[in-house]
């Protein structure tokens, strides 16, 4: 597991390239679809809600099951990304993933969740 927590001083593209540049060896194919799902959520999707909040980055890998596990929480109110005004990276977030799902948790401190698997 690899976890990234976005800082004041990092540019998204500073952390993509900290996720497809050595901390993940899988296939080419997913290290594309795990980095599409990264700018595609926080350079397009959340870059407006990250002007008021942080955003943790999970990112675990089973070889057992061949899938990638893309965990995004982030604090503020209630924002689901199927929400967004960006419909054209929402839509190419979906048609990347196998599964994409948004939960709130209104007892967490950083109560919105959003899930992503990836299959080889």
């Amino acid at each position: 597991m690899w976890i990234y927590e976005k800082q004041e001083r990092d540019t998204p593209a500073f952390a993509g390239c900290l996720i497809c540049c050595g901390f993940f060896y899988g296939q080419p194919r997913t290290r594309y679809r795990i980095r599409l799902a990264f700018e595609e959520l926080a350079q397009q999707i959340l870059k407006d809600v990250l002007k008021q909040t942080a955003l943790l980055f999970t990112i675990e890998y089973s070889q057992k099951d061949e899938k990638t596990e893309i965990t995004a929480v982030y604090g503020g109110g209630r924002f689901d990304p199927a929400d967004s005004d960006n419909s054209l990276s929402y839509s190419l977030l979906k048609g990347s993933v196998e599964e994409l799902s948004y939960q709130y948790d209104q007892q967490e401190e950083k109560p919105n969740i959003v899930r992503i698997i990836i299959r080889e």
